[in-house]
């Protein structure tokens, strides 16, 4: 919350490492950067690297890499590579390409291109990094989701676009099961944003 008058709580965190995907824009570029800024090491993935967006950020907190969250191998390395250590405190998964389809027509190229990225891709951070996080704590992962993953929205076109709001909605139950697995030694949760001024890939 801004402006006159206002108040606002600086965040505060216990952990000192972080993993961001979709860092290259959006909330993804945000939420690297808040990261950075406060003072945790924060691995930044996108398809293309991120740190053209941040090269203001000083002493090395944020590291970009270009990663295809669709690649279990590419993730393992670079995951090896910034955190030697085998220690982890939080992921975030931002990663995620949007629709403009409408609901009828959908190819079947379509319905993988969507759910590749915005479900298997977040489960396959999650994968690769749950044995770093259970070496730490605190340990934690958000997920963001979407609206659309509760609500039938029709946005960019006169009708929803379906392989979008199931991704979504899929990637909400994939929080509850992560949740579960992983329970012992990290917490899991997601984040439903509503409409976001940001750029968002297309592809």
């Amino acid at each position: 919350m801004t402006g006159t008058g206002s108040r606002s709580l600086a965040l505060t965190f216990a952990g000192r490492s972080a993993v961001v995907t979709g860092a290259a824009s959006g909330i993804g570029a945000a939420t690297a950067r808040l990261l950075a800024e406060a003072g945790i090491r924060t691995l930044g993935l996108d398809l293309e690297d991120p740190m053209g967006r941040h090269e203001d950020i000083a002493d090395g907190l944020l590291v970009g890499r270009a990663v295809d969250v669709r690649d279990p191998a590419a993730l393992d390395t670079a995951l090896q590579q910034t955190f030697p250590d085998g220690r982890l405190n939080y992921v975030v998964n931002c990663a995620g390409i949007a629709a403009h389809t409408g609901f009828r027509g959908v190819s079947t190229g379509e319905w993988h291109a969507i759910l590749d990225v915005n479900l298997v891709g977040a489960y396959n951070v999650i994968d690769s990094c749950a044995d770093l996080l259970g070496a730490c704590s605190p340990a934690a992962i958000v997920n963001i989701t979407s609206m659309e993953a509760s609500r039938v929205i029709a946005f960019t076109n006169p009708d929803p676009n379906p392989h979008y709001a199931a991704s979504k909605a899929a990637l909400a139950m994939l929080t509850s099961t992560a949740a579960r697995a992983l329970e012992c030694h990290t917490r899991v949760n997601s984040i439903a944003p509503s409409f976001v001024a940001t750029p968002k890939p297309a592809h």
